[in-house]
């Protein structure tokens, strides 16, 4: 099991990871790309040039107090996005 620090400092274990291909009306390029579906914020630290022609998202999904909480791992976005 993954486990990753989440912002207010407690720690989340992963119970699963997934990783999508979405379409391009699904995220917005600005200060951090935000994937519209799962309300998540991803850093440009965590971009990563895709090997398609199209964007990918990885998150990850856990337990914590008792709530199922999202955690972005990282995004593969087009090149010339």
């Amino acid at each position: 099991m993954l486990a990753f620090p989440i912002h207010n400092g407690m720690i989340l274990n992963v119970l699963k990871c997934d990783c999508r291909s979405v379409s391009d009306d699904d995220i917005l390029d600005g200060d951090d790309y935000v994937y519209f579906a799962a309300s998540l914020h991803f850093p440009k630290s965590m971009e990563k040039p895709s090997h398609d022609k199209h964007f990918h998202v990885c998150y990850g999904s856990g337990m914590l107090n008792g709530k199922i909480e999202y955690h972005p791992l990282c995004i593969y976005t087009r090149q010339g996005f």
